[in-house]
């Protein structure tokens, strides 16, 4: 992950700021107001959770669209407006190497005078059309064409109101406006024939709309229609860049391809501004599962819920009409990322090794903490340490599910109706030290 670098006010940055501007030394803020120089208006561009889509900071030759707002004599605020503005979408761009913002037009933007205050709203990615303050946008449908057709498609917003004139930057928060999909497939329970190159889309989601620049509030544009986003490839699973809005439950929410065979899951989803849906698919030739992780701020994770599915044909369907919102499985409030994402993928083995008819499910899709789950043991802080569920009834492949409890010790499955080959995320877990396989059906 790469972090913003900032323009701070110290020594160094007096020299250069000396050397741009001809003031011949360092000298303090008030003596370089009253100087009688003009002073550059300069922006330290930052993101609010260090990350953007693709999990970095801001980007060498990221440029972003900037509007400063004068405000009145009577120091009341000016309106923000498509043109006329002190600054009206100006360009700036990142130079990743000295961490620092640099405007494109040659001559500059400057404060109005030593007195003035201004507003400041910034967007990224910038575009020449650019408008204020309801600024058009449009995520792309094929996201998985290339980099720049997924990273183009978030939306970064930042405000900061009523700042005096300064010779230090100007400090821009940015945070994402868009809604964040992020999908993992588990295909470990499909034959070896059943399985392929998967592809993932999100469907039926409205792709144009708007973004007041001045709160930073999203609306989609609904006469342009729903259209389905591919989603782009990466060496996590798959990820899309949607506009925060509901879909409801007579629509299908995602379609998956895998050799020529397409799962689509049915449903109810509201996507929210800012907010990343960390969701697992487990594949079977019957069947689809959903688990959804909902995180705030594109890193703070909410409440999972467990949407079950039947097969019908080339197609998958829910079992359940019900809302995201009034669905079980909702962990208690306080859960850390981790454990939502142990209990997401215990859910996930759940599924596939044919829970329900298990000789002892006790607390198995529940709220209840996990370690009063039949046969699991967890850590001090919650994680699952242990799995142990000999002579169960277990039956089924073991899924690739397996290998992401990294905090996992010992797993005790034998005797019970295991089959197929063993996943190779398996062997990834570096902290188990006891394994009992013994007694099933295992190639």
């Amino acid at each position: 992950m790469k972090h913003v670098k900032f323009i701070r006010q110290q020594a160094g940055c007096c020299i250069l700021l000396a050397a741009l501007w001809g003031t011949g030394a360092c000298m303090s803020e008030q003596h370089r107001l009253e100087s009688g120089d003009p002073v550059p208006i300069l922006i330290n561009g930052r993101l609010d959770t260090v990350s953007k889509n693709h999990d970095q900071g801001f980007q060498q030759g990221d440029c972003i669209g900037l509007y400063v707002v004068n405000y009145q004599p009577n120091m009341a605020a000016g309106t923000l407006a498509d043109t006329g503005n002190h600054g009206s979408n100006v360009p700036y761009t990142y130079d990743e190497a000295g961490g620092t913002w640099r405007i494109k037009d040659a001559n500059g933007l400057y404060w109005k005078d030593f007195t003035t205050h201004a507003d400041f709203f910034a967007y990224y990615p910038y575009t020449e059309t650019g408008a204020a303050p309801v600024h058009p946008f449009h995520v792309a449908e094929n996201q998985d064409l290339s980099d720049d057709a997924y990273g183009q498609s978030d939306f970064l917003w930042s405000r900061a109101l009523d700042i005096a004139p300064q010779w230090s930057p100007v400090n821009l928060v940015f945070r994402h406006v868009m809604s964040k999909i992020q999908i993992t497939v588990d295909d470990s329970a499909l034959d070896e024939n059943d399985r392929g190159t998967v592809s993932v889309s999100v469907l039926n989601t409205y792709t144009y709309g708007a973004v007041d620049l001045y709160d930073g509030s999203v609306s989609v544009d609904t006469t342009r229609g729903r259209h389905d986003v591919r989603m782009h490839r990466n060496p996590s699973g798959f990820s899309a860049i949607v506009f925060p809005q509901t879909v409801s439950t007579d629509c299908a929410l995602i379609a998956i391809s895998v050799n020529g065979k397409t799962y689509t899951h049915y449903g109810r989803m509201t996507y929210e501004s800012g907010k990343v849906y960390q969701i697992v698919v487990a594949l079977q030739k019957t069947s689809i599962q959903v688990f959804v992780n909902q995180v705030s701020a594109w890193e703070e994770p909410g409440p999972m819920y467990r949407v079950d599915a039947w097969w019908s044909g080339d197609t998958v369907q829910d079992t359940t009409t019900a809302p995201p919102d009034t669905t079980q499985s909702v962990p208690p409030s306080g859960e850390s990322a981790d454990v939502q994402r142990d209990r997401a993928n215990l859910m996930v083995l759940y599924q596939a090794l044919d829970g329900e008819h298990w000789k002892d499910n006790t607390n198995w899709g529940t709220d209840n903490p996990l370690s009063t789950w039949k046969g699991i043991s967890v850590t001090a802080a919650g994680r699952v340490k242990i799995i142990a569920l000999i002579n169960n009834g277990l039956n089924g492949v073991i899924p690739s599910a397996i290998g992401r409890f990294d905090e996992l010790t010992s797993l005790k499955i034998s005797n019970n109706h295991l089959s197929g080959s063993l996943p190779d995320s398996l062997f990834a877990l570096s902290k188990l030290e006891t394994l009992w396989l013994y007694d099933n059906q295992i190639s």
